[in-house]
């Protein structure tokens, strides 16, 4: 199997629950919606070549299993590129349930290498973090027993000009325990959106951890006001147990 990536980097996660966390990034390109405030716009498109690690180095698309994997472990790159200095690694995108049939195959395969090379046994071995806007549940089910933390965004009527609540709905109960959910707030977001994605949430699992992030300088959108945060957190927060405003740290730390 062979898929189209975008970019192979090591980063900090910059979003969410886990932000902090040394992960090696594959982000998948191609994407099926188009968020007006996407920060990483270059993803959508299916390019011929693939940028590696931030290095000044390029390989052509799609890639096969075997290549990805020999680039993650490439031995000139340093330490931090090394998956075993990693917390977990992350597939983003775009959207990377577009390719779900290569990660059928990669993510079982990625495993297996990681585990030989260290003498692990698989569950102590390389952890998995999924990316996603939520939207493609059928897709998820292939791979649900694959990946190990699942970061969900719920894409709101008035970022995408669609409502997308019944996929989000099937898409967390698939996820079960594995999911926590994250909301970018912008000036065009409405009370009766987050009041609905309260509610999603809750009928489903109120333990599921609840993020709100306000967009960053964006040239497309207009902030959220910092009073309309505290309210929608005030919401959630009487109705679901781990709720947090949380925005994107790694542009703020001039990390990719």
């Amino acid at each position: 199997m062979k898929a189209y990536i975008s970019e192979i980097f090591s980063s900090l996660q910059g979003e969410g629950i886990y932000q902090g966390v040394r992960q090696i990034f594959v982000r998948f390109a191609g994407c099926n919606l188009n968020c007006d405030y996407c920060d990483t716009p270059e993803s959508r498109v299916i390019s011929v070549r693939c940028k590696v690690k931030g290095e000044k180095q390029e390989i052509a698309n799609p890639v096969s299993t075997e290549d990805l994997i020999g680039l993650l472990t490439y031995p000139s790159f340093p330490n931090p590129y090394s998956l075993n200095n990693c917390h977990s690694l992350c597939l983003t995108g775009g959207e990377p349930l577009l390719q779900v049939d290569f990660l059928e195959e990669f993510i079982p395969a990625v495993r297996d290498f990681y585990s030989s090379v260290l003498s692990k046994p698989k569950e102590l071995g390389l952890k998995i973090y999924l990316e996603t806007n939520g939207t493609l549940p059928e897709k998820l089910d292939k791979i649900v027993n694959l990946v190990d933390f699942i970061a969900m965004d719920i894409k709101l009527p008035s970022a995408t000009g669609k409502s997308f609540f019944p996929r989000h709905r099937h898409f967390l109960e698939l996820g079960g325990r594995k999911v926590f959910v994250k909301i970018v707030l912008t000036g065009n977001t409405k009370n009766e959106e987050i009041w609905e994605t309260i509610s999603l949430v809750k009928n489903i699992n109120r333990e599921i951890p609840f993020v709100l992030q306000p967009v960053i300088l964006n040239s497309e959108v207009s902030l959220p006001k910092t009073q309309d945060i505290l309210t929608w957190y005030t919401w959630a927060k009487k109705n679901l147990a781990d709720v947090r405003i949380l925005p994107q740290k790694h542009k703020t730390w001039g990390l990719k």
